[in-house]
């Protein structure tokens, strides 16, 4: 996926939950962050395209950027999103485990530090690796997800 527009539509129309009685629903922000957090970590240079790294750096930036946009019924919780953006074709999350690196299939735990990471697609990975790319994607995102949120992201 060469094409930011292409890749603009992919992180903009994630697959989410939607929670909340009639008239007050509203998508549950844990995907977004995620990502939010990952483009974070690539842009200080503490990740790459091909190993985000769960870890407690990686869990504390996602509880500060939820704490900005959580409702009643969301759960502070980074442990299923970063596992199942694999859903969306973004990326897939990986353990080591005895030395050998296999696509990771439960939940991350904070157990999981230094064992756990996350890899952009292939055909992501070009896109999110230019920072210019990265911050329109990132701008695409808070847009969609939390218009009235941005200057807290």
């Amino acid at each position: 996926m060469n094409s930011l527009n292409a890749a603009i539509e992919k992180f903009t129309s994630l697959k989410l939950c939607t929670v909340g009685e009639r008239g007050d629903l509203h998508e549950r922000p844990n995907k977004a962050l995620v990502l939010l957090v990952a483009m974070d970590l690539l842009d200080e240079d503490k990740a790459t395209p091909t190993q985000i790294p769960w870890n407690a750096d990686f869990r504390a930036r996602f509880s500060h950027y939820f704490a900005q946009v959580k409702r009643t019924e969301d759960i502070d919780s980074a442990e299923s999103q970063f596992l199942n953006l694999r859903n969306d074709g973004i990326w897939q999350a990986y353990e080591i485990n005895h030395g050998e690196v296999e696509p990771c299939e439960a939940q991350p735990t904070a157990q999981d530090d230094g064992l756990v990471f996350a890899s952009f697609s292939d055909e992501l990975r070009e896109l999110i690796a230019d920072r210019d790319a990265r911050a329109n994607l990132r701008q695409a995102l808070v847009k969609r997800y939390f218009p009235d949120k941005a200057p807290c992201l």
